[in-house]
């Protein structure tokens, strides 16, 4: 089973389009794959975070084939905690945040 999948990564990686880009995201999540349940754990324990007065909140949902629901935040790719595809956004609301 695993080598099937493998393959298939394979096959789908020669074939992306000519896009630097696209191929740099595509490493990337094979590497979060590759350190699956035990990433290294060196954030930042201090960030300077400005926070901003309204934010635009998704419902979003995953393809039927998985089924995952939640609410995110719009305005950047939003991959399924679940299977790692893309959520679609559904719905999307203005939240005015309070302090």
């Amino acid at each position: 089973m695993i080598d099937d999948l493998l393959m298939k990564i394979k096959e789908r990686f020669e074939n992306l389009p000519d896009n630097d880009e696209l191929e740099e995201s595509f490493l990337a999540h094979l590497k979060s794959l590759s350190q699956f349940d035990c990433e290294p754990v060196d954030y930042d324990e201090n960030p300077k975070v400005d926070f901003p007065n309204e934010i635009h909140v998704a419902y979003a949902v995953c393809h039927p084939e998985c089924g995952i629901k939640e609410f995110i935040i719009d305005g950047s790719t939003q991959r399924c905690q679940q299977c790692g595809g893309t959520m679609f956004r559904t719905k999307i609301a203005k939240y005015n945040l309070v302090k």
